[in-house]
């Protein structure tokens, strides 16, 4: 279930950042996922660049600019009766620059329905991921759908 894009990223997988940046680019996108999935909007808001980009258009979502519209459709999934939990896989990091790097990772979605947790969706996700005064953002996010629960 390889995407063009995770692939032309992997056939890089030798130009990664180092440890520290590594971690902290995965803090930031598991932190993503839990303010998501926790209706953390503030929170959400934090770890976007002013000028980021976020396309959900292949799931359902929305094409969004800026911290605060993307926030508000990310949060739309949210419903407290029917948790719901993000659970990214690890990312595939690639520098482009000391400031810069594009991550390929995969996400599977699922929400609890009548107290069983079952699958929703099989995406990805594409970013661009820069360092800032405050430390790593997202620049841009763009989800991919693979698979759908029926």
């Amino acid at each position: 279930m390889n995407t063009p894009e995770g692939m032309r990223l992997a056939a890089a997988w030798e130009r990664c950042p180092s440890g520290d940046d590594a971690a902290a680019i995965g803090n930031l996108l598991q932190a993503y996922a839990m303010f998501s999935d926790n209706g953390s909007r503030a929170e959400l808001v934090s770890v976007f660049t002013d000028d980021a980009t976020w396309d959900g258009t292949a799931t359902g979502y929305d094409y969004c600019v800026g911290p605060e519209q993307i926030a508000d459709s990310v949060l739309q999934h949210l419903d407290p009766a029917r948790p719901m939990a993000h659970l990214p896989g690890p990312p595939l990091l690639i520098c482009l620059d000391d400031d810069t790097v594009e991550a390929f990772s995969w996400c599977l979605a699922t929400r609890l329905e009548e107290g069983v947790t079952k699958p929703i969706m099989y995406f990805s996700y594409q970013d661009v991921i820069v360092r800032t005064a405050v430390g790593w953002r997202f620049r841009s996010r763009l989800l991919s759908l693979t698979l759908t629960h029926s």
